[in-house]
């Protein structure tokens, strides 16, 4: 439903007016007899279009024209006056009306063509406001955002970019990065060519692994993500994208590499069995020690063993200390057991029982068992509880 103000000194027509447009059932229209009462009527009431006679006492159509764009610039306006009057339409038309309609005697097409204008009015209207609202936001991501984004031409000469650019590259202004061209800041002759093609086939490019290239000459790995913006006849226009520096992440990730391979080797040749479950008491991971001191045939078959449900376990005791650790937290120091595994092997252990915290969540425990049968055989169940 469009909310209409409809601003004429002739009590007559405004009557008229608002039997042809409301009958329709898409407008809903508002009588206002003087521009001095539209303007009262719009500071407390919503319109979505202003329909004004020209002639009219006090403050004429183009006078009140003028006051509604400089407090309501984007409300809109239509002069509606009578015939003979092609001066004002031109005066309206160079104020910021939207449209200009000549009053006349055949109501039925004057009517369908003032209800035509009205919808094109308010229609521009909320395109040009959602357009100034994605002009607005993308403008907010651009400046604000903290990965580097660009635009592009394909021939390699920036558009536009963000200061996280700048910084990123550690050129001293926006002014002195301009003056490179794009294919200066990748650190590998022809990687830009390369990545286009990639779109060619694809369409775009997706965290496309680059090396770049700063001011002072250090290379540094990133993520680069782009897409082109093409024009009506498919030819490329511009590029849009963003480009990560992930050099510390892949720095991080090597060191992790490192530290697990070097985990793995300690792990797979300790002298005490070394194993891992999740919080629902499923092993995650066992090294060899483990298969000895149980006498398992396999890692696959030890891994069919829940170590919260398994009946010997929960028996011993062992069971529900997992459970205070994979719930609370509780670390179990020296606690030692008899058991009998399901291959018929018995040993006597010390156990320890830690969780497994990453970024403050408690995603399962590991447990270490320290094989002491041949030390005491005849402690079945001495605990020295948590410490």
């Amino acid at each position: 439903m469009i909310s209409i103000l409809y601003v004429d000194d002739e009590p007559g027509l405004q009557d008229i007016v608002k039997i042809f447009l409301e009958r329709s059932g898409n407008f809903k229209v508002d009588i206002s007899g003087s521009a001095f009462d539209a303007l009262n009527k719009l500071k407390g009431n919503r319109y979505d279009a202003v329909v004004s006679d020209f002639q009219m006492p006090g403050m004429d159509g183009i006078a009140f024209l003028k006051t509604i764009r400089s407090e309501y610039p984007h409300l809109p306006f239509i002069i509606f006056t009578g015939r003979g009057r092609e001066g004002v339409a031109i005066d309206a038309l160079n104020n910021g009306a939207d449209f200009y309609l000549q009053k006349g005697s055949d109501i039925k097409p004057l009517f369908a063509e003032l209800q035509n204008m009205i919808q094109k009015a308010v229609q521009r209207r909320q395109l040009e406001d959602a357009l100034l609202e994605s002009e607005t936001r993308y403008r907010e991501f651009f400046t604000t955002s903290r990965d580097s984004v660009f635009i592009t031409t394909p021939d390699g000469r920036w558009i536009d970019f963000n200061d996280a650019l700048v910084e990123m590259f550690r050129y001293g202004s926006r002014d002195e990065l301009f003056q490179i061209p794009v294919t200066a800041v990748y650190a590998e002759e022809g990687a830009r060519a390369a990545f286009h093609r990639i779109i060619q086939r694809q369409g775009c490019v997706k965290e496309h692994p680059v090396r770049g290239r700063k001011k002072d000459g250090t290379v540094f790995e990133a993520l680069i993500t782009t897409v082109p913006v093409r024009n009506a006849d498919g030819s490329v226009k511009m590029f849009i994208g963003t480009i990560r520096d992930v050099t510390e992440q892949k720095r991080a990730e090597q060191a992790l590499k490192e530290s697990e391979e070097q985990y793995r080797i300690l792990a797979e040749n300790a002298p005490v069995g070394i194993l891992t479950c999740d919080r629902n008491g499923h092993i995650t991971y066992l090294n060899p020690k483990v298969l000895e001191l149980l006498g398992s045939p396999s890692e696959e078959r030890t891994k069919e063993i829940n170590l919260l449900r398994f009946p010997p376990l929960v028996e011993i005791g062992f069971a529900e200390d997992l459970r205070r650790t994979v719930e609370d937290g509780i670390s179990i120091h020296t606690k030692e057991a008899e058991y009998t595994s399901k291959w018929g092997k018995t040993v006597h252990f010390r156990l320890h029982i830690s969780p497994i915290v990453k970024q403050g969540v408690i995603e399962g425990a590991q447990i270490i068992l320290d094989d002491i049968t041949s030390r005491n055989r005849t402690s079945p169940d001495i605990s020295h509880g948590p410490e």
